[in-house]
């Protein structure tokens, strides 16, 4: 056997040249023919066609290819970040697919006039982000009634969960009502006039009645929060003012504060004197971690018996303050 990377003899590369050339023309003789039996078999009838329809086969594998290797979560890590203002990823929001396509009027080669056809798997991808319009709609419930032949009952079907009972807006409402006025400060009657611009006529107390009824059901909840707050063995609690509002005059209150490891509770009430402490803290054992503010020396002396831990934080807001009167002492 001839070493091809090693001979150096003319003669004998020149018969292993010619003998490959043949070998070449054999095959591409015998591709063309196998090439015509499967377009005949196809049903196409120029063979050129068949090598077109190969290269689209081909394009749409490597579309396929891609498409998942784009979806990776390991192959979207490994890119590198965009500098600026690029595009956030989204990966909560649902996915839309829109097809655009020529008409049939402009699928026209306008280089020589021919017939456009589809280029399978190639396509030119974009993603915009665009808003679902919120839209109110009425929900006819029909409950249907059931008897039986001995006439001695009546069955009827039940109907949807309601917050407020014979009343007429499903949770949901109630709920977008309380995120919108709590999580995004909207007031009730700017909600109004947001529901009156997509044709939803209703008042602000309608909306008060959603809210005041949900937190009659989320009570439990809101007690059971301050309960488990209270049995955290270490709580921080503060005070501050808070405005109560009214059919006059706003009148001062006290929001009181217990934050407890992954639980902070709240609870609003007229004042800040040792009896509004009592209400808050009950007959808690633990230790409460607080400012100097004198109600807490009074109940940690009156009992039952927590342990008065004051806060750091609140005492060096005094050094900071002599800090700033007396810049040469920081260092004393």
């Amino acid at each position: 056997m001839v070493e091809l990377t090693t001979e150096q003899n003319l003669e004998t590369l020149r018969q292993i040249s010619l003998l490959l050339d043949r070998e070449i023309q054999r095959l591409i003789t015998e591709n063309r023919h196998l090439t015509a039996e499967l377009a005949r078999v196809r049903g196409l009838p120029n063979p050129e066609q068949l090598a077109f329809t190969a290269v689209q086969d081909l394009a749409q594998a490597r579309a396929k290819i891609f498409a998942r290797a784009a979806a990776d979560p390991a192959v979207r890590a490994r890119r590198p970040a965009h500098p600026g203002h690029g595009p956030r990823p989204q990966p909560t929001l649902p996915i839309v697919e829109i097809r655009h396509e020529l008409p049939a009027e402009a699928r026209q080669c306008p280089a020589c006039g021919g017939a456009l056809t589809e280029m399978l798997g190639q396509a030119e991808t974009s993603d915009r982000i665009t808003t679902v319009k919120l839209t109110y709609q009425v929900e006819h419930h029909v409950r249907q009634k059931y008897r039986c032949a001995c006439n001695g009952a009546v069955v009827t079907a039940p109907g949807p969960a309601q917050v407020i009972s014979g009343g007429r807006y499903a949770p949901e409402f109630g709920v977008g009502v309380a995120v919108a006025k709590y999580a995004d400060h909207l007031p009730l009657e700017r909600q109004v006039r947001m529901m009156a611009r997509e044709g939803l006529i209703v008042d602000s107390q309608t909306l008060w009645d959603q809210l005041n009824a949900m937190a009659r059901h989320l009570d439990p909840t809101y007690t059971a929060l301050g309960r488990r707050a209270l049995d955290a063995p270490v709580i921080n609690v503060d005070e501050t003012r808070w405005a109560i509002m009214g059919s006059g005059k706003p009148a001062a209150g006290t929001v009181w504060g217990v934050h407890a490891p992954a639980v902070a509770f709240y609870r609003i009430l007229a004042g800040k004197s040792a009896d509004e402490g009592r209400q808050v803290l009950g007959d808690y054992r633990g230790t409460v971690v607080a400012d100097g503010f004198a109600v807490y020396d009074v109940l940690a002396r009156d009992g039952p018996g927590f342990t008065l831990a004051h806060c750091w934080a609140h005492a060096k807001r005094k050094y900071d303050e002599i800090a700033k009167q007396w810049p040469s002492f920081r260092q004393a």
